[in-house]
């Protein structure tokens, strides 16, 4: 039998049935999201750093668009060589 959920939706009550659940994450999965906290945390990290941050935003603007943010520079770089060491 399937359960009823109710939720609120841009002020509208909107009655469903609940989807079935995900099953558990695999060891790739944790070991993606494990590497994705590590990476979040060192470019926030380098955010903190003036000198550091001077250099992501450098590489940002030479990115040609495709960073748009010191950021995301820095965790596109810690996260590929989290992905490159195993």
């Amino acid at each position: 039998m399937k359960k009823l959920v109710c939720s609120q939706r841009y002020g509208t009550t909107v009655v469903r049935y609940q989807t079935q659940q995900n099953p558990p994450p695999t060891e790739l999965q944790i070991l993606n999201r494990e590497r994705f906290k590590q990476a979040t945390q060192l470019a926030l990290n380098d955010m903190l750093d003036p000198t550091a941050r001077t250099k992501w935003a450098e590489e940002a603007q030479q990115s040609n668009g495709k960073y748009k943010t010191p950021r995301g520079v820095a965790f596109a770089h810690y996260y590929e060589l989290m992905r490159n060491e195993e």
